[in-house]
């Protein structure tokens, strides 16, 4: 019998990753009529862009393709 718990195993953040094929519309959905804020965005080699937006504990990720190939 296993009497172990782990009360500190509590979840500190979610990160979701999506990918949008049209990166713009995406971040305009999420940002502006959810209310999104963006905490940081980036791009890369061959076009690959990802913005990250604040949802309280957990991101939202929004990847364009090419960023995806990036993570994969």
């Amino acid at each position: 019998m296993n009497t172990h718990t782990n009360e500190s195993a509590t979840v500190l953040q979610l990160r979701l990753i999506v990918e949008a094929e049209d990166f713009d519309a995406a971040i305009a959905f999420y940002r502006d009529p959810l209310g999104l804020p963006e905490q940081a965005a980036f791009e890369g080699d061959g076009d690959a862009r990802v913005s990250i937006l604040d949802a309280g504990r957990a991101t939202l990720e929004i990847s364009n393709p090419a960023q995806k190939l990036m993570i994969d």
